[in-house]
């Protein structure tokens, strides 16, 4: 007896439901750990952002993401993030408005925006294969490093991913159905989307390179309109983020630019080549997803080149096309930042879930042959190996010190005073817990630390990785305080 539509769609709608709810278990066990491990020195820089909304609201200096540890004055003091639209400041700053100013739910806007992006992503896959397909590529979607372990950061990954799957499932409807409010909503999007991030404007052009080789007249005025909305958003958003086109605020943007794009390291102290390039990102992409994933991706796009050639089949290329187009463009910051590499397990799943069908075509749990039980395995493997990498990087990568040093620092000094040390850049974090201003990389011969605590107004010399005590002038005092030495100026005589 043939199955009903609400047996065939009921259990698949079970899994997906267990499927977020164990998504959110897993991203929500770290949300009140403190931000002192991997990727936080990001967490720190938006929660200074969000505290500043806080403190100022939304209308004194606009809506424009600052990162100062301490009030301002005049807008001169302002320590200015320009390179992404401030939508994700503000939503977390809503967060904190309304729960309380916590890591908690600073890191709760993301873990949100990855769950509606898995929930958005299934929606997009069932309409490109069947449901058991789909509900399989949420899996491979959801539990991978990238979006597991990047839900506890504030980068722009998972939001974009969940503006570029929805704008791609609106264009799908609308072409399926020719509804006028389909199109709307898709051309709302792409707005949204460059109001979010950058990754919609690559979207855009991969969908309109994909128009050029194969679509109606129709469907090519339309995707020319949903560009046009994109641009509208990319045009409204940079003439906010320039402050209607200020000279120095244009050469910032410039600069800035010219530095993403280019082949250096940090600092542009040195460059990398292109077999730099590609042996990092194609060792992040392995422990990105897992070599299981990787080859059912293969194997997926091999089935498909196979079978019927829907013009649906496209939508994980024009995926995989915008991805390479923003990472090639911008691989400075791919080159740095492993999460770029988040764009790519959307089309990967995709190809993912379809492969593992073709490979255990029927619905049952036990296999019926050798493939099937390496299928089974290799499954297996995968979540483990997903689990596995992110412990490493949620557990073990974790500097303890920076809260030691920013308790020690607080109890030795008052907010106002100055603090120096000799210890390189360790990022925002031991100010941002400390509340001081920390100035690091300082030379501390008895001549420096006279200079910076007598005649430059820094009230403590943080001075680490001395094997002894140094040898100061009368006019200065040290005191030990773990393996570190507290430095400041003697008392006057009275």
């Amino acid at each position: 007896m043939p199955k009903s539509p609400a047996q065939r769609v009921v259990p698949h709608l079970a899994l997906l439901t267990a499927l977020l709810l164990g998504y959110f278990g897993i991203t929500s066990h770290w949300l009140n750990k403190p931000f002192i491990g991997h990727h936080d020195w990001d967490n720190v820089l938006y929660a200074l952002t969000a505290r500043n909304y806080l403190r100022y609201g939304y209308l004194e200096y606009g809506a424009i993401q600052f990162y100062n540890l301490f009030p301002v004055e005049s807008e001169a003091e302002l320590s200015v993030y320009r390179s992404n639209p401030p939508t994700l400041a503000i939503l977390q700053s809503l967060s904190v408005r309304a729960f309380g100013f916590h890591e908690m739910f600073i890191r709760l806007t993301t873990v949100f925006l990855s769950l509606i992006s898995i929930a958005v992503f299934y929606q997009l896959a069932r309409h490109l294969m069947s449901r058991r397909a789909a509900l399989l590529a949420a899996f491979f979607f959801a539990f991978s490093m990238q979006v597991i372990y990047f839900a506890r950061t504030p980068n722009f990954e998972s939001g974009n991913v969940v503006l570029a799957n929805a704008f791609l499932l609106a264009f799908v409807r609308w072409r399926r159905l020719g509804s006028p409010r389909r199109w709307g909503l898709a051309a709302g999007l792409a707005f949204a989307g460059l109001w979010y991030g950058h990754f919609m404007a690559f979207v855009l052009v991969a969908l309109f390179g994909w128009a050029l080789l194969r679509s109606t007249r129709r469907e090519m005025l339309a995707i020319f309109g949903l560009g046009c909305a994109g641009l509208l958003g990319l045009a409204t958003w940079m003439t906010y983020n320039t402050e209607f086109f200020d000279a120095q605020v244009i050469d910032e943007l410039v600069d800035l630019w010219t530095y993403r794009t280019s082949d250096s390291r940090i600092e542009r102290a040195d460059t990398f080549t292109l077999v730099d390039y590609l042996r990092v990102n194609g060792f992040r992409l392995i422990y990105s997803t897992s070599p299981f994933v990787l080859l059912l991706a293969a194997w997926g796009v091999y089935r498909q080149s196979r079978g019927p050639r829907r013009a649906e089949v496209a939508i994980p290329w024009v995926l995989v096309v915008a991805g390479l187009l923003y990472t090639s463009l911008f691989r400075n910051a791919t080159y740095l930042h492993d999460y770029f590499l988040y764009y790519f397990v959307p089309p990967l799943a995709l190809w993912a879930g379809h492969g593992f069908t073709q490979v255990w075509p029927h619905p049952g749990w036990l296999p019926r042959n050798r493939p099937q039980r390496f299928a089974g395995a290799g499954l297996m493997g995968h979540f483990f190996l997903v689990l596995g990498v992110i412990y490493i990087l949620v557990y073990r990568l974790n500097n303890e010190s920076f809260l030691w040093l920013a308790e020690n620092i607080a109890e030795q000094t008052a907010q106002t005073e100055q603090v120096a040390s000799n210890l390189p850049y360790l990022g925002p974090n031991v100010s941002y817990y400390a509340y001081r201003n920390l100035t690091y990389e300082q030379p501390y011969t008895a001549n420096d630390l006279e200079r910076l605590l007598l005649q430059e107004g820094f009230a403590l010399f943080w001075l680490c990785d001395a094997p002894t005590p140094p040898d100061l002038p009368p006019t200065l005092t040290v005191q030990a305080v773990g393996p570190c030495y507290a430095i400041r100026a003697a008392p006057s005589p009275p």
